[in-house]
């Protein structure tokens, strides 16, 4: 669907208008990174990966011809052959901006530094107004330059097919590479924002004033300081204030001279402020939520004379000395005056009540505390979250991972997916879950771990002979006898096993999710065990960086003897 509201044609009257002198800033040149590719069956055409123009005042001869930040030699990515990229960097006068804009406006073609790079179906999206990081950060200040003091706009032309680099796409861990790369040179984190892959960013930062907001007893105060070659005109602070969804704080004030005051009667919760040109209609400087601290607690501590002394027992049964220097707490002590709003300890509490009952709704964190009287129903209830998770986020796929995985777990777990088709992956280490003991046997335990041990070490050596055959062997059997019709299952389950790989104690239930950001949740034990003992199911903060680990280990086990079943 075409958008409507905004096109090239009015990204070119804006940047006409507020590329003027001292509407936004004081620019006269224009600094341009391009991280572009180059595929072997076409050496000379750049593909455009990301590239963002960052609009400066520089001297009058500042102007560069692009030039590769590595050298001669383009990057070469371990995970991407046929394919190689470089980062340029130049620098261009303001006045060829807006030119190289029309012709993108009227011929989809982006020529800004002389040679013209391959782009997508590229779409020009409104202005958007980016605040500098405060009490919370602003993912898109990962790609801009400097965004820290009133911020910037920017202008985007988004690539939304990504049709040029779909091999980014079919497998993050090369994203990842790339953007590892890419940061050797240049502070752009690719991986962290793969929406913006293929994009061309034009950022404006506000430089024609410097705004500060201070926290004061009733609200706040705010004052701004003029560029020096820019003349001040009115202006309007605004500022808001929330706490628990509601709109406690609130100000509005015109700002005829550099400072002002904003009676809010609240400070207590997190803060917003804005400074607005309202002849022109545009943001000079504005924040991401701020929470302002009122009181600090600080916890000091003494080094003790005497350490902790101790030994070690070594792989060989021997004894190494270790010191520990020890450190003795004092009492805390508060610094500032303390909170006249106590009562929101009350609503702490609640919403923390909330979320910890949100995390268990959504299977975000969930902990298992089975009860000796009744363990089925604990049993019973971690695999249904772990069902309820595939059917909420496997429809581009799901991915399981657990040393002790067997097919029995498959036919509770992924079996049970109902998304036709999704494709799914099975990762596990041919471990066999621990023999349980006589309560008279005690010695059984240490038995079983040095039978498992030798079983493995056999294993090893011996490849797909001996106990790992005879594992193979028998998930085969029981997915074949228990399998069913497998009606719309796309399922491969591979096996780690001799020297290939590393040996793995993870377990992790991963969604790549081809079209959005990955998901990973931590089992905190293995299927086969989940809901027996005490264990904790939660999400992990990042989940590219799980599904990145799993995939490198799964291509490094593509071989057949690493193979024990495949559906169709």
């Amino acid at each position: 669907m075409a958008n409507k509201m905004w096109t090239a044609d009015r990204s070119v009257e804006w940047l006409k208008r507020t590329t003027a002198f001292g509407v936004l800033g004081v620019y006269t040149h224009v600094e341009v990174t391009e991280v572009v590719a180059y595929r072997d069956d076409e050496p000379k055409t750049p593909i455009n990966v990301f590239s963002i123009a960052v609009l400066e005042a520089r001297l009058a001869d500042s102007s560069t011809r692009p030039a590769f930040l590595h050298g001669k030699d383009r990057v070469r990515l371990r995970s991407l052959n046929g394919w190689a990229f470089g980062v340029v960097r130049y620098v261009t006068e303001l006045a060829c901006l807006v030119p190289s804009y029309e012709t993108f406006s009227s011929q989809s073609v982006w020529n800004l530094g002389g040679v013209p790079l391959r782009i997508g179906d590229m779409m020009a999206v409104a202005p958007q107004f980016v605040p500098p990081d405060s009490s919370e950060s602003t993912p898109l200040n990962r790609m801009l330059k400097n965004n820290f003091w009133s911020g910037s706009y920017i202008l985007e032309l988004f690539d939304i097919s990504k049709s040029n680099l779909g091999v980014f796409l079919e497998k993050p861990q090369r994203l990842q590479e790339l953007s590892d790369r890419v940061q050797e040179r240049v502070p752009l984190q690719l991986a962290s924002l793969a929406d913006r892959l293929g994009n061309i960013v034009l950022q404006l930062p506000c430089t024609s004033l410097l705004g500060t907001f201070r926290m004061t007893d009733d609200g706040f105060s705010v004052e701004v300081a003029w560029h020096p070659q820019v003349t001040p005109r009115p202006l309007r602070a605004v500022t808001s204030m929330e706490f628990d969804g509601a709109v406690c704080g609130y100000g509005s004030v015109p700002l005829n001279s550099s400072t002002a005051n904003l009676n809010t009667r609240d400070n207590s919760g997190g803060s917003k402020h804005l400074i607005w040109d309202e002849s022109n209609e545009l943001i000079l400087a504005a924040t991401s939520t701020t929470y302002y601290v009122h009181q600090v607690g600080i916890k000091p501590s003494i080094n003790v004379p005497e350490p902790r002394v101790f030994n070690c027992v070594e792989d060989d049964g021997s004894l190494s000395s270790k010191r520990v220097a020890l450190r003795m707490s004092l009492p805390k002590q508060l610094v500032g005056e303390s909170s006249q709003h106590t009562f929101r300890e009350w609503t702490h509490k609640r919403i923390y009540k909330d979320e910890q009952t949100r995390l268990e709704q959504t299977r975000h964190f969930v902990q298992y505390r089975p009860d000796p009287g009744n363990p089925v129903a604990s049993r019973r209830k971690a695999i249904d979250d772990i069902r309820f998770l595939i059917d909420q986020y496997g429809k581009g796929g799901v991915w399981l991972w657990d040393p002790y995985l067997s097919a029995r777990d498959l036919l509770d777990t992924l079996f049970h997916c109902r998304h036709s088709g999704a494709p799914m992956r099975a990762l596990t280490d041919g471990m066999e879950p621990r023999e349980r003991a006589s309560p008279k046997d005690v010695g059984a335990p240490m038995k079983a771990y040095f039978r498992r041990k030798a079983k493995r070490q056999e294993a090893a050596r011996a490849g797909r002979t001996g106990p790992v055959k005879t594992f193979i062997d028998d998930q085969r059997a029981a997915l074949s006898r228990a399998g069913g019709n497998l009606q719309g299952l796309v399922l491969e389950y591979r096996i780690r096993t001799g020297q290939t790989g590393l040996k793995f104690h993870d377990r992790f239930l991963i969604f790549p999710r081809p079209d959005e950001t990955p998901l990973a949740w931590s089992l905190g034990t293995s299927v086969n065990g989940a809901g027996k003992a005490h264990h904790i199911l939660q999400r992990v903060d990042n989940g590219r960086l799980i599904l990145d680990a799993f995939a490198e280990l799964w291509d490094q086990l593509a071989g057949s003897r690493h193979l024990i079943w495949k559906t169709p």
